[in-house]
């Protein structure tokens, strides 16, 4: 994630309060895109279980917006 994506390079005035917020904590945490957006931006790697309780919960979250 991190040789495209640079949380410095982020507009966080572009983003909602909710996404400044999470995206901000996340950067915190030093997480990588694929900690919150897993099979959102890009395909699921081989192999990957998407039957998962959170991966679920992700696409339930989705569907909500």
């Amino acid at each position: 994630c991190r040789n495209c994506h640079s949380y410095e390079a982020m507009d966080w005035h572009a983003q909602s309060l909710v996404a400044q917020r999470d995206m901000q904590k996340a950067m915190k945490e030093g997480k990588t895109c694929i900690d919150c957006h897993k099979g959102i931006g890009h395909t699921l790697p081989d192999g990957y279980e998407s039957d998962t309780p959170v991966f679920k919960e992700d696409l339930a979250k989705l569907a909500n917006k």
